[in-house]
């Protein structure tokens, strides 16, 4: 689905729906944070993808930054506004250690669903 930078920005600049979904409620910015294409999700974001639309189990990119450790992405998502506050299906809020990512540059990321 998402092979290439050139790709991508071929099909935006040529109409392509940005927020379309997938069968799980997946956007094409959900799908690139999940696989840690972070020049995916610099074009997307400036295209105007919705950095807070949620899948069909009620998560964001965000969530999936968490998920899979991914502190670039989730600084890079939180510096452009995404919504750590969100909950998702199940009323659970991701809480994050605003200051450990900051500080933290190795290893992992501090997460914790409430």
């Amino acid at each position: 689905m998402i092979n290439s930078k050139e790709t991508i920005e071929f099909l935006l600049s040529h109409g392509i729906n940005i927020n379309e979904k997938d069968k799980d409620g997946e956007t094409a910015l959900y799908i690139s944070v999940m696989r840690n294409r972070k020049e995916i999700v610099e074009i997307l974001i400036s295209y105007g993808i919705n950095i807070n639309e949620k899948n069909i189990f009620g998560q964001t990119a965000f969530h999936v930054a968490a998920r899979y450790n991914n502190r670039v992405i989730a600084e890079f998502l939180l510096s452009h506004g995404i919504n750590i506050n969100e909950k998702d299906k199940d009323g659970k809020r991701l809480f994050i250690l605003q200051s450990k990512i900051i500080v933290k540059k190795q290893s992992n990321f501090y997460f914790h669903m409430v």
